[in-house]
């Protein structure tokens, strides 16, 4: 059993298509919401929390893993060292992203704030009566409603900060 402090992560999921590797899941498209909640609904069951990476893989990507037309991008034209493996040909080496324009930084910083804005999504299963008995003080329904609504609340917070801090 986990402590009732424990914090898992469940991994990395992207915030666009593009930034997606061939095997990611997204918090771009609503498809993945379920799967994501059932996972995040079993780990509340034992009174942890479930934490996500908001992630895009700029230019740790291959044009051979992306949608057709779609380009690999960095904050520079630099390629990073190294390979990587891609289904079409086996192990390729990392391709030069194209240097992100102002459009491509707005475009990302809009696609992290729709991914966190699913990931609230997820968490308002806080918020659900019956799905969630931890009570962090006191004692009582109300106590632990309380507490299910501060948990939501410091995710709230948490994402507009990092907004806030993205568009400076």
């Amino acid at each position: 059993p986990c402590s009732p402090a424990s914090m898992i992560t469940v991994g990395g999921c992207s915030v666009d298509l593009v930034g997606s590797g061939p095997m990611f899941v997204g918090l771009h498209d609503d498809k993945f919401i379920p799967g994501l909640r059932r996972i995040a609904d079993v780990i509340h069951q034992y009174d942890s929390k479930a934490v996500l990476q908001l992630m895009h893989c700029g230019r740790i990507a291959h044009p051979l893993n992306l949608p057709a037309g779609a380009r690999v991008i960095g904050p520079s034209a630099i390629a990073a060292d190294g390979e990587m493996f891609t289904d079409a040909e086996g192990m390729q080496p990392n391709a030069t992203p194209q240097a992100m324009t102002e459009a491509d930084i707005t475009a990302a910083v809009e696609e992290y704030a729709q991914a966190a804005s699913n990931a609230i999504a997820l968490a308002l299963g806080w918020l659900r009566t019956g799905r969630s008995r931890r009570v962090l003080a006191g004692g009582g329904d109300t106590v632990a409603a309380l507490n299910q609504a501060l948990v939501l609340f410091l995710v709230v917070v948490t994402v507009m900060a990092a907004s806030v801090a993205a568009s400076r």
